[in-house]
């Protein structure tokens, strides 16, 4: 019973401790079509909602939603609003590489910085937040269809 009692503790520690706002980091981003390294602020939202997706190479699930995302992103491009992608948490090459799978620019984190300053804990991980970083929904894992992403996220 103590146990059982010492768990819910945990949960609600973590739920109530989990920041509700997504931290702003300078990551460098790669554009395939340009062979160009440039940087961006991953985690700064400047319009009333954002989604950031952070995918890592070694992850099965993030290259079989590798399509959904691309068209995700394209989608919501169209529509205005801001969609970073974040590949990491894998060896340079290996996240690089991964990179090259999408035709858009996505920020690069080999090292994980960004994961662990966003309290990200498995990939992949879609976020919606809003102008002051305040996450309005989240999920982990994937669909392979647009809408229900969408329609999970809120967005």
């Amino acid at each position: 019973m103590k146990l059982l009692a010492l768990l819910a503790l945990v949960v609600v520690l973590f739920i109530v401790t989990r920041p509700n706002t997504l931290p702003i980091s300078n990551l460098n981003v790669h554009d395939m079509n340009t062979d160009s390294i440039d940087s961006a602020n991953i985690g700064e939202c400047l319009s009333d909602k954002c989604l950031i997706i952070y995918v890592a190479p070694w992850c099965p699930i993030c290259h079989k939603i590798t399509p959904t995302i691309i068209a995700l992103v394209n989608e919501m491009k169209a529509e205005g609003i801001q969609v970073d992608v974040v590949v990491g948490k894998d060896k340079p090459n290996a996240v690089l590489e991964y990179a090259e799978h999408f035709p858009f620019p996505v920020a690069l984190d080999a090292n994980g910085r960004y994961f662990y300053a966003a309290d990200i804990e498995a990939v992949p991980y879609f976020v919606a937040i809003n102008y002051d970083g305040e996450i309005l929904n989240e999920m982990y894992g994937g669909y392979q269809s647009v809408s229900a992403l969408r329609n999970k996220l809120e967005i």
